[in-house]
């Protein structure tokens, strides 16, 4: 055989090292690219075995994979896909497809179109949702679907283990978008909400938009919501639209419109700054004004991600049936001898009352007055426990150990020195109906055995003071005792312990079940054993 020169060497290894480099560079172009797996790791998983190394699908040859769905996937930005296959002892396998679309919205995009209303929904990621060998889930700018062969009856569980270690392989499970806090509640369809990547309603000029369901007093009907980049984005997209539909105006200016659209019928929007909302499907004029009026609130709320807790000091005050109400006597009202305007009144009120505070020496004879009570105590993370459904079954429900370790299944353990709050619905419906929120309109002492609202069970507050480092409790009725206590178990506890409590605060069915801050900022009494508070929370 004849030998190679060195010069031949040289130029056979140089001609080798182009052809791998052109390889690597072009790998988009194979069927699939199998090896590297590049920032994302799969987990290792005991008593499971990665099959194969991962396949890796690009925009260019998605089709390979899926087919029939790939153009969707590529309309919301789809960038990779990273598929894994394990299997254990027992032949049963598991499959874990990763996409990673270009931002988390557009991840979330997908994931919304795919999800289903019905399904068993889970913490996991930003939200997961499962069905009989499938569980999927959105983390970050990532949409994860999991499906496993034969594995038996601990499939969730082994499918949820899978999950947790994939998100934490991700670099955490991100969020929902924050701008969907800004659709009503009332009356909304749970995780119908979808993000439109483009073409909104068939038009090109709206590039995109988020929409809910809803039903409401037996109205079906769509809300909608697209974010402009700025004003002036919104406002060429209205005039697109105006002209479009036969509707062109001479001056284009924020506010209200109503219109008939050839294709989609009436519609009602909204549009200021770089928002436009409106509703789709709503024949029925007050609801819509309703609905409209409660979305240009949530929009307000969620740019400025500040929530209000609480109820404003006037004669419908809710206070115990036997305390001193909130009067407000008008001083002096109007124009002085030197022509000047001038005005101030008078107040007198209980302690305890409306959106109030309790300090440790409420019910604990050694204990703090507010006054010597730093501020920086009545900050802290909010920990929101929902039992409204609860509560609309039994009136005088009493929150558990068993709700509380429920929530930390779903959300993980209470932050340190977190705000636990119990979220009732009876407070946040009806105040500042008296009958509603009491359980009576009777008052003085005579209304005190007639007291019907939920509580905190003694129990469940003993686990938080002695179990877990929060700052306090808080709840929307007027006590964190039950209605129908009479030795006020609760109030000893949490004021024996040296904590903190809150009552009679709004606002929490815009309040989200974790990452918020909550604010409590209370009249400085001097030997105060509570006062009148202005509580609102930083949102997420």
């Amino acid at each position: 055989m004849k030998r190679l020169s060195a010069v031949q060497k040289a130029v056979f290894l140089f001609c080798s090292l182009l052809l791998i480099g052109w390889m690597l560079g072009n790998s988009t172009c194979l069927s699939a690219s199998v090896g590297e797996e590049g920032t994302f790791p799969f987990p290792k998983m005991a008593g499971w075995k990665q099959s194969d190394e991962a396949q890796i699908f690009s925009r260019a040859n998605l089709y390979d994979y899926i087919n029939g769905g790939a153009d969707l996937y590529l309309k919301y930005d789809f960038q990779e896909l990273k598929v894994a296959e394990y299997q254990n002892d027992r032949k049963a396998s598991i499959t874990i497809e990763v996409y990673r679309h270009k931002t988390p919205i557009v991840a979330f995009g997908i994931y919304s179109q795919e999800r289903l209303n019905n399904a068993n929904y889970m913490e996991v990621g930003a939200q997961g949702y499962s069905e009989k060998g499938v569980l999927n889930f959105l983390a970050g700018d990532c949409y994860v679907k999991m499906s496993s062969v034969d594995v038996g009856p601990e499939e969730r569980d082994v499918l949820l283990a899978f999950a947790r270690k994939v998100v934490e392989n991700i670099g955490g499970k991100g969020s929902l978008p924050s701008i969907l806090s800004a659709f009503p509640r009332e009356g909304e369809k749970k995780n119908s909400e979808k993000f439109i990547s483009r073409d909104f309603l068939g038009y090109s000029f709206f590039h995109s938009a988020f929409t809910a369901d809803y039903e409401l007093s037996g109205k079906r009907f769509k809300l909608f919501l697209i974010e402009g980049k700025d004003q002036k984005d919104c406002q060429n997209m209205i005039q697109e639209y105006l002209k479009h539909t036969g509707n062109l105006q001479s001056k284009v200016e924020e506010g209200r419109y109503q219109l008939k659209d050839p294709y989609h019928g009436r519609m009602d929007f909204s549009w200021k700054g770089n928002y436009i909302w409106g509703a789709l499907d709503l024949a029925d004029e007050t609801v819509r004004f309703k609905v409209l009026k409660l979305f240009a609130e949530g929009l307000e709320l969620a740019k400025n991600r500040t929530l209000d807790m609480t109820y404003p000091y006037d004669e419908n005050t809710i206070y115990w049936p036997n305390a001193t109400n909130f009067k407000l006597a008008k001083g002096n009202w109007g124009m002085n001898d030197a022509g000047q305007w001038y005005a101030a009144n008078d107040y007198s009120a209980a302690e305890h009352g409306g959106t109030h505070v309790d300090a440790p020496i409420h019910f604990s004879r050694n204990g703090r007055t507010v006054d010597q009570i730093p501020l920086a105590e009545w900050i802290g993370p909010t920990v929101k426990i929902d039992v409204t459904k609860k509560c609309e079954q039994n009136r005088d429900y009493l929150l558990t150990t068993e709700d509380i370790v429920a929530w930390e299944k779903r959300h993980g353990r209470i932050p340190e020195r977190a705000w636990v709050i119990m979220y009732t619905g009876i407070g946040t419906k009806f105040y500042p109906d008296r009958k509603k929120v009491l359980g009576t309109d009777i008052k003085g002492i005579d209304a005190l055995p007639h007291l019907s609202f939920p509580g905190f069970s003694s129990e469940s507050a003993e686990f938080l003071v002695k179990e877990r480092n929060i700052r306090g409790i808080a709840i929307d009725t007027p006590s964190i005792d039950y209605g129908k206590s009479q030795d006020f178990r609760v109030h000893r506890v949490i004021c024996g312990a040296d904590r903190l409590a809150l009552e009679n605060i709004a606002s929490l069915d815009k309040l989200p079940e974790t990452g918020a801050m909550l604010y409590a900022i209370p009249m400085l009494i001097r030997d105060g054993t509570g006062s009148p508070a202005r509580v609102f929370a930083v949102l997420p």
